[in-house]
């Protein structure tokens, strides 16, 4: 069965009340197509939450180079993905994030949520329809909408091994996964090398992509 590489995803922070610096929502929504053409099946992150809720770190942008702004306090996989929360550190960093996330919120402007993550299994499929019918009649958590008429490869993520960090980013690949507060955030310029390896995790998903496709020709 192929695998992944290392995976990054992108959702969308929406809305922010109150004090006291914390950050919570769903961080990865259950079944929604994404912009890489894959979907979380509900229950992927189950083994990979408590070791990220022990050891987790929230980065802005995806830059480990300048310390976590934030850390875990709590998560779980309810109807509609993985929710999580996240408590802002009190460094002048974290707080000028936790500051803008809220006033960009607050003015109904978006704010991303970038996850890291590793998969351990993992489905493959030629189009949209094939993976609905592999998921049977449990159907409720799933964007049957737009999986019925995606006629590309896809892929179904049923098992997260790892997940690496959350990051504060600037731009969403799945609108319907949203962190639904921020309490009492200027982005960091990334390192070339922090570009390099954000581009390189998705250019190996686009050769992955690739392969699918040409596969499903073959067969098809």
């Amino acid at each position: 069965m192929p695998q992944l590489p290392p995976q990054i995803r992108t959702f969308d922070v929406r809305s922010a009340a109150g004090d006291g610096g914390t950050l919570e929502g769903i961080a990865a929504a259950f079944g929604q197509l994404d912009t890489y053409q894959t979907v979380f099946a509900p229950g992927c992150f189950e083994s990979a939450l408590g070791p990220f809720l022990h050891e987790g770190v929230l980065l802005a942008q995806h830059d480990s180079s300048s310390g976590a702004v934030g850390f875990p306090l709590s998560g779980e996989e309810v109807a509609d993905g993985l929710f999580l929360r996240f408590a802002f550190h009190d460094t002048p960093r974290a707080q000028e994030y936790r500051k803008v996330c809220a006033e960009r919120l607050a003015s109904g402007k978006k704010v991303g949520l970038s996850i890291g993550f590793d998969i351990a299994v993992s489905e493959s499929f030629r189009n949209g329809p094939t993976l609905l019918r592999s998921v049977g009649s449990d159907l409720a958590r799933y964007d049957v909408a737009t999986l019925s008429q995606t006629d590309k490869p896809c892929v179904l993520i049923r098992t997260v091994s790892r997940v690496y960090e959350c990051s504060i980013v600037n731009f969403a690949s799945i609108p319907q996964s949203e962190v639904t507060a921020v309490r009492s955030v200027t982005s960091p310029r990334r390192s070339i090398w922090q570009q390099l390896g954000l581009l390189n995790t998705e250019l190996n998903q686009l050769i992955h992509l690739c392969k699918l496709d040409n596969n499903s020709l073959k067969s098809g």
